[in-house]
């Protein structure tokens, strides 16, 4: 598998509990056959992992994202919390935004200057979009 993010120009991911960062050792923890991920040129000088909360992060980030995957423990309203939180002064001009919560749980259509576009359910899990309302359909 490679992983390429054409025009991406850096990427943050925010953990709040220790991870297994070797696709090695969580494969053969899931009992299947490591894969072999390539990540493109720079990439590591591109990409961080931070491991504290996303309040905490969000407090000293000055940084603007145009892409926001939020998957967060579910029955916390932390999805809403969090998005709430990047609308204050975290968004790029056009912003695509998935939230993943349980199936019962229910998004507003507006989060600051995001509007929900679509509310798919998977399985036990239901995948919320938003989008800037400038946008329109576009997307």
């Amino acid at each position: 598998m490679k992983i390429t993010t054409p025009g991406a120009v850096s990427v943050h991911m925010v953990i709040s509990v220790p991870v297994i960062l070797s696709s090695r050792a969580l494969a053969v923890s899931c009992g299947v056959q490591p894969i072999s991920v390539q990540a493109p040129p720079n990439m590591t000088e591109q990409a961080s992992v931070y491991q504290k909360s996303w309040e905490a992060f969000l407090a000293t980030s000055r940084s603007k994202y145009s892409l926001i995957l939020l998957d967060p423990p579910y029955h916390k309203g932390l999805c809403l919390q969090a998005l709430t939180a990047l609308c204050e002064r975290h968004l790029a001009p056009h912003v695509i935004a998935i939230c993943e919560t349980a199936p019962d749980e229910v998004m507003p259509e507006r989060v600051g200057p995001l509007a929900l576009s679509k509310t798919t359910k998977y399985g036990n899990t239901r995948v919320h979009l938003y989008r800037t309302a400038e946008q329109g359909e576009s997307l």
